[in-house]
């Protein structure tokens, strides 16, 4: 299937990997099918690209490599909301925005993804727990911003 991305141009997306989100992301309801592209130049980000808006991408990364106390409870209906079985089927992604010099992720809002059914969804942790704008890291001045 192939997607074309206005910042990215045309991406070829596997059908069978595309993961579903049943409620969609928060402020999105109807962007419910996204595909998970492979890590930017080897590091640890990714791109997550909605199938249903071709113009809607994020750039996702596994928040414990820059977190790593980070913990969250699942609640046996967010369990069955994503179909999960066993704990290693499940990863924990967050959405990295820049904030001037800094990356930041969303640790209020990660996403939960079941990698063995390809679904997910986005939790939202009570305010004092986490925050929206987790330092991630600095940029050095020669590194490129996220914007494409």
């Amino acid at each position: 299937m192939l997607i074309d991305n206005p910042s990215i141009g045309t991406v070829d997306i596997d059908p069978h990997k595309i993961i579903h989100f049943p409620k969609g992301l928060v402020g999105m309801p109807d962007c419910k099918d996204w595909a998970l592209l492979a890590p930017i130049d080897g590091s640890y980000f990714h791109w997550l690209q909605s199938v249903d808006r071709p113009e809607l991408m994020f750039v996702v990364t596994e928040p414990s490599r820059f977190a790593p106390d980070y913990h969250v409870d699942l609640s046996p209906n967010t369990i069955q909301d994503v179909g999960l079985e066993k704990l290693e089927d499940a990863t924990l992604l967050v959405i990295v925005n820049q904030e001037g010099q800094f990356l930041t992720g969303n640790l209020q809002g990660p996403l939960l993804i079941n990698v063995a059914r390809y679904t997910g969804c986005q939790l939202v942790l009570p305010r004092q727990q986490y925050n929206t704008r987790h330092v991630l890291m600095e940029l050095r001045h020669n590194q490129q911003s996220l914007a494409a």
